[in-house]
């Protein structure tokens, strides 16, 4: 007799291992005592019962499935496909690009940011404690026009302790077609890695981002106009020079109280591509006049009497009495003097209450007009004194016997 063909699939719970020597009649009374999902279970034995080695035939494209029934839609998901349908379904990868794809690709670019983000990166960057000991090395802040491998044009600013000797190296080393320096008549300074920071801050969103040959990330690279790149590194680099930290790297109150009065986030909200506000503001800070140290100094002064006003009372008090009583003027300067002394001595020693530039900024930049003057000068003597070593060379080499132009002069 034969059974109906019914769709189905078996319960999990009633599957076990089947051994393949079990007899027949076996599996006949348990298909009888099974319920309507008995064909799918024979299925499933049959899958199971064959060798190991031996893989499930494929399911071609055209074969149906058979349709589940509501009971046994769980089981179907989690044993019956598991079971029945092969597992060769590949998902595609994607391979990642080439080494020459991504040298190829779009020079990369830093990400900008707000003009009131970076004002934030200054200002603490100011605030932050400064290495200012005695003795400390001091360096330059160099500015380089550099044309890459491919024709670009950038600048370039950074450090070192010869600038001569760094644009040599940096030539040979990334490949680049011309490197000059622009800015000849920059001093050493001891903060000059602080001075970087700061410059690298204010032009974050000028910098540029390429494969160089030499297998390095840069970060100090700019795609700038350089009369921009020059303004902000001579600002800085000044600014330092004025010597606005402490002995302990503490940034002077002087200007913690300006930095306190540049204007919030609201407002200066232009845009990341617009320099010129920045750098208005910034210069105006740097650029402190005499009339704001004296106006300073003066509420200053103020600030630290102001706790002890009571006691300069008294003092005045004491001092009235003192030449009531005593009205020789010598009694009376030796107690004022003593007075102020202690009052001095006690309260007062140690507050840094008066600040005085060292050099104005203005002397800064008339030293650097005349000494780049200077510095053009000595490029050209240097440069006439070079081709006339290279004349003498190659007259030496061809006449080995014939003495050097400058062995003739001085004989």
């Amino acid at each position: 007799m034969n059974t109906p063909d019914r769709s189905g699939l078996l319960d999990p719970n009633d599957v076990s291992p089947t051994p393949s020597g079990r007899s027949s009649s076996t599996k006949a009374k348990r298909a009888r005592n099974t319920p309507s999902a008995s064909p799918s279970r024979s299925v499933v034995t049959r899958s199971l019962s064959r060798p190991l080695a031996q893989s499930p035939p494929a399911a071609t494209p055209d074969a149906k499935r058979p349709e589940l029934s509501s009971e046994h839609e769980t089981d179907a998901t989690s044993y019956g496909e598991a079971s029945i349908e092969p597992q060769d379904q590949t998902q595609p990868t994607s391979t990642p690009p080439s080494s020459a794809a991504r040298k190829s690709s779009v020079p990369k670019k830093f990400k900008p940011i707000g003009s009131w983000e970076v004002n934030e990166k200054l200002e603490n960057e100011l605030r932050q404690t400064q290495d200012t000991a005695k003795g400390l090395k001091e360096g330059y802040n160099y500015v380089f026009s550099v044309v890459t491998a491919d024709g670009s044009s950038l600048i370039k600013i950074g450090i070192a302790s010869q600038v001569e000797t760094r644009r040599r190296d940096i030539a040979a080393k990334c490949g680049h077609k011309e490197v000059k320096t622009l800015n000849h008549n920059q001093r050493r300074i001891s903060e000059y890695k602080t001075a970087e920071k700061l410059i690298k801050i204010e032009l974050h969103n000028f910098r540029y981002q390429f494969d160089c040959i030499c297998k390095v990330s840069h970060e100090e690279y700019f795609k700038v106009d350089e009369n921009v790149a020059l303004d902000v590194t001579q600002r800085w680099t000044a600014f330092c020079e004025t010597k606005p930290w402490d002995e302990k790297g503490t940034l002077h109150p002087f200007w913690k109280n300006r930095l306190q009065k540049l204007p919030r986030k609201s407002d200066h909200c232009e845009k990341p591509e617009e320099h010129e506000p920045l750098a208005e503001r910034w210069s105006k800070f740097t650029n402190a006049t005499q009339w704001a140290v004296l106006s300073f100094n003066a509420t200053s002064v103020q600030r630290a009497i102001q706790p002890w006003r009571w006691h300069w009372v008294s003092l005045f008090q004491a001092l009235y009495l003192a030449y009531v009583t005593f009205p020789d003027p010598m009694s009376a300067g030796c107690l004022v003097a003593l007075v102020i002394w202690m009052l001095g001595e006690r309260d007062l020693l140690g507050v840094p209450i008066l600040w005085t530039i060292p050099r104005s900024l203005k002397q800064i930049m008339d030293d650097d007009l005349g000494k780049k003057k200077d510095a053009n000068e000595e490029t050209e003597g240097e440069d006439e004194m070079q081709e006339t070593q290279e004349i003498s060379t190659t007259q030496m080499e061809g006449m080995p016997a014939t003495p050097t132009p400058r062995r003739m002069k001085s004989a």
